[in-house]
């Protein structure tokens, strides 16, 4: 609860998307894994307990925001120039060290800012993450992890489909279908990578931990990763 209530204090924007987040999370693997249902069950019935205390320590702040409320923009700002643009997630923009610069051509028909086009995986990560997938598939855990990446992946995207220049933003993306939510209508989709980055690492990191027929098999594997990073 008082880590809630520090993050709350951080970044309402954060806090709001982390609860959605972990909600949808919750829900992927309550449905994916039956056998660990009634260990999550506490888990829920905890975490409540301890949004209820962040409520009440950050109440002060949820006063003064609703008498102020009708100040307060019904937009802060558009979500949609502030979303993933799709090739984001294997081309660097300008920020990025290695690459940035050398593919502006495709780069500078991102539509945020330079700060927030940071989607930015590589290949080399994205096709270990493919090939988790795929091998592991039957594993029940690593397709719940599988799932819910893609889930938060395909939120970033935000409301309409955003594809190097204009290719495509007539397609609309699910996110269309919560984005007008009192907590969500003005949090920008490329911050969710945040929680992108995380779910990569937590996979990658399980399939690290594994064990391998041989010493050869686990060098290939951090190399592999090594190569992402």
């Amino acid at each position: 609860g008082l880590l809630l209530a520090l993050q709350f204090g951080i970044s309402t924007e954060i806090f709001a998307t982390f609860i959605v987040f972990s909600c949808v999370a919750l829900a992927v693997f309550y449905l994916s894994l039956p056998r660990i249902r009634t260990r999550l069950v506490p888990a829920v019935r905890q975490s409540g307990f301890a949004l209820m205390l962040a409520i009440i320590l950050f109440s002060p702040y949820l006063y003064f925001m609703a008498i102020g409320h009708k100040e307060v923009p019904n937009t802060i700002h558009p979500i949609s120039p502030f979303s993933v643009n799709a090739a984001n997630y294997f081309v660097p923009s300008p920020m990025t060290l290695v690459g940035g610069s050398s593919l502006t051509v495709l780069s500078r028909h991102f539509t945020a800012n330079m700060s927030e086009n940071g989607a930015y995986i590589g290949l080399p990560l994205l096709l270990i993450l493919a090939y988790i997938t795929l091998k592991y598939w039957r594993k029940k855990s690593m397709r719940a992890m599988a799932i819910l990446l893609a889930i938060i992946m395909l939120a970033a995207l935000g409301p309409k489909l955003h594809l190097i220049g204009q290719v495509g933003t007539a397609v609309p993306l699910p996110w269309a279908l919560v984005s007008w939510l009192p907590l969500l209508k003005s949090a920008q989709p490329d911050r969710f990578t945040l929680y992108v980055f995380l779910m990569a690492a937590v996979i990658i990191g399980v399939w690290l931990s594994m064990k391998t027929a041989s010493q050869k098999n686990l060098n290939l594997k951090y190399a592999a990763v090594l190569l992402g990073v």
